[in-house]
Parts: C-alpha cells; structure tokens; sequence
C-alpha cells in the first residue's frame, strides 16, 4: 500500500474511495473507475486515486492509459514510491528496460530500503545483461530482507549461465530452505546437478518435485532421462509414459520414448513413438534422424537413406546423420559414398568416435589397411572405453598379424 497520506478531510472522498477499493477487491473494475473518478472530481490532488485507476488499467493491459494515470499520481503526490515502482513495472512489462531502471532508481532514491523495488532493479539489470549490478541489486535484496525467496533463485540462476556451480548451488538450496515446498525452485536445482553429471542427486530433487506436485511440468521427463542415462531404461520408460500421460502431445518425449525402447530392442514401439513425434512436429529433427537409425537398424536401408536426408534437409549439421546415410551406403556396398558422408561427419565433428570406426571398416573393404589402421586407432584415441573398443582392437591385430 502507498504511503501517502490517508487522512481524509472529506468524507465523501474517503467514502468513494473506500468503496472503489472494495468493487477493486471484488474485480468489479468497472465500479470502481467510477468511485475514483468521483473521488477526483472532488479533489483531483487525490494521488492514491490515479495509482488505483492505473493498476486496473495495468491488470486491463490497457498500459498506454495506465501509464497515463500513473504519471499523473507522481505528479500530484512526488513521495510516494508506490507509484514509482508500478510505472518502472509497466515499463519492463512493456519491454522499455532502461525507462523502467530509471523509475525504479527513483523509487530507491525515496525509500532505499524496499528490498523488493531492488529486487525489481535486479530483474530490469539481467534483461539488459547488466551482470555484475543484477548480482549486486539481488545481494541488496536480500540484505534488507534475508527472507526473499526470489533474490535467492534469481541469484542461483545467474550463477548457472556464470558458471559459479557452487554459488548457484548454495542459492537454490537457501531458496529451498525458505520455500521447501516450491517443485519449480526444487527442480532447477535438480537441472543444475544433472548438468554437472551428480545423478542421484538430481534424481533426488526430480522425485523431491514430483512429490509436491505429481504433474509438476517436465518433472517425469527430467526423471525419466536421468534414469536413461543410468542406464535404468525400464524406469526411463515408466516416466516417460507418465510425463504423456499428462501431455500427450510432448513430441520430445515421444522420440524420448521411443528411443528408449530401441535401447530394449522393442523396435515396434519405437518406431510407434517416432512417428507420434513426427506427426506432432513434422519438422522435428531429432525423431527423423532417430528413425533413420532405427530403419537402418531393422535393415531396412532405403527407409533410413529418406529419414537420414530428411533429418540433414532440416539441419545440415546434424552429423549422426551423415553417419547414418554412411552405413546405409555401406550395406549397399557403394564404400566410396559411405566415405563421403562419413567424412562430412568428421569435418563437422572432428572427435565424433564412431564414424573413425566405420571409415576404418569401409577402407578394409577397399583393401586400403593403411587408412584403416589410422581411423581405428584415432577412434581408439578418442572412445579407449567405447562400444566397439573389441572390434576396433580385432581388426587392428588382423592387419597388423599380431
């Protein structure tokens, strides 16, 4: 509430503006613009009048008439923050950052002690990548109020995209400490964890939010692809299935989904899942190429060739696909176009491992052992645990007759 002054010489306008903040309550909006506009045909100094007539207009998104109603409550009232911040608002609202910094900073000039209004500043600071003020206006906030949830998160997130994993981690948990039944501020710490490879932590904090929240958004897919990548496909695929469940047009998902059942070799489902993706975004990379290789896995060559061209058409740098058309024309014995597409993986990802295992395959077909012995051995080099170290270490004894 403005701290403007609330003695009220007359009582008519007291009694219009009671009642206007009444059919405000109420959402009687209507109401409400005619007790305030009576209360400033009596006394059109009323500055609390024009901040009300601006928030309705604000909360209307008519912006252009609260902005006006705004202006006019700093005008007849110049000490009343209230104001200040509520325009700086409508300015960021409105995309004008830098005229809403310059409200805020009014508004601290006349009450430098409001943790939110530098909460707000903060805010206006990120979206102009004012880094360094945006970390500085949150520490302020927090300063003046240690139990503002928001600096907190909003300081973890700046923290993430800094690189300052420790910070950004005692931020999040103090957000969670104040607010520990918040799934969204829960789950951002579960995302950081899985971004640094902590696992069972960020499957901690997953579960955490789900707990709190059973259809809480992304929570059973960022569940579902920690456990694929634990290698825990069934519970993979038991969140993913619950994630639809409650949006059944997630095409992410589905080829989520149906990558998942390719890795159990359950090739009908996968291939169900794919084209659910693709119907839903025709223009999804990921499914295509992923189909491409789920054809080329089931032999079916000339499938996997459209799927793996229609992935490279969308995205030239998709190199999995290169790969992809690479053994189709290698299963088709055309060894020098199968080089050509593996090559043009490797010029886009020099350290992708598996097509310098392929190559090393084509040129022993063509007879060429030195180039063979080369691709293998840098494949060794960039993938010594991969999945085919064996094949690449067979190969490399047979040519070398050890």
């Amino acid at each position: 509430m403005s701290k403007q002054d609330l003695s009220y010489e007359d009582p008519d306008v007291y009694s219009h503006y009671a009642t206007g903040c009444s059919l405000m309550e109420k959402g009687d909006y209507k109401g409400a613009i005619d007790e305030f506009e009576r209360v400033l045909s009596i006394n059109p100094g009323h500055g609390l009048s024009y901040l009300m007539l601006g928030n309705i207009y604000f909360e209307d998104q008519e912006f252009s008439t609260a902005e006006k109603y705004y202006l006019k409550s700093i005008e007849v009232s110049p000490g009343d923050v209230t104001a200040f911040i509520n325009v700086g608002n409508l300015y960021f609202n409105q995309g004008k950052v830098e005229e809403a910094i310059e409200k805020y900073l009014d508004a601290i000039d006349i009450e430098p002690d409001d943790g939110a209004t530098h909460n707000s500043l903060a805010r206006a600071f990120v979206k102009i990548e004012n880094i360094e003020g945006a970390i500085e206006e949150y520490q302020k906030t927090i300063e003046l109020d240690p139990f503002y949830v928001d600096a907190y998160y909003s300081l973890a997130n700046i923290f993430v995209d800094q690189g300052m994993i420790d910070f950004a981690v005692d931020n999040y948990q103090k957000a969670i400490e104040l607010s520990p039944n918040d799934p969204f501020i829960i789950n951002s710490l579960g995302n950081l964890y899985f971004s640094q490879g902590i696992l069972d932590e960020a499957a901690t904090c997953y579960c955490k939010a789900l707990e709190l929240d059973p259809s809480f958004p992304n929570g059973h897919y960022n569940l579902g692809v920690v456990y694929f990548q634990q290698g825990v496909i069934d519970n993979a695929i038991e969140e993913f299935n619950r994630a639809l469940e409650i949006n059944p047009d997630d095409y992410v998902v589905r080829n989520n989904l149906g990558y998942a059942y390719y890795k159990t070799g359950d090739y009908d489902k996968a291939l169900k899942e794919y084209f659910k993706a693709i119907e839903l975004a025709p223009e999804f990379v990921e499914a295509h190429n992923n189909l491409g290789h789920l054809y080329g896995s089931m032999g079916k060559w000339e499938l996997a060739v459209t799927e793996a061209n229609k992935a490279l058409e969308l995205n030239p740098y998709v190199v999995s696909a290169y790969r992809n058309l690479g053994l189709a024309y290698m299963a088709f014995g055309l060894f020098e176009q199968a080089i050509e597409e593996f090559n043009k993986a490797t010029e886009i990802d020099p350290e992708y491992a598996k097509v310098r295992f392929h190559l090393g395959e084509v040129y022993i077909k063509l007879g060429q052992l030195e180039d063979a012995v080369y691709n293998f051995e840098t494949y060794l080099t960039l993938e010594p645990e991969g999945e085919f170290l064996e094949e690449a270490n067979n190969y490399l004894q047979e040519i070398k007759g050890v």
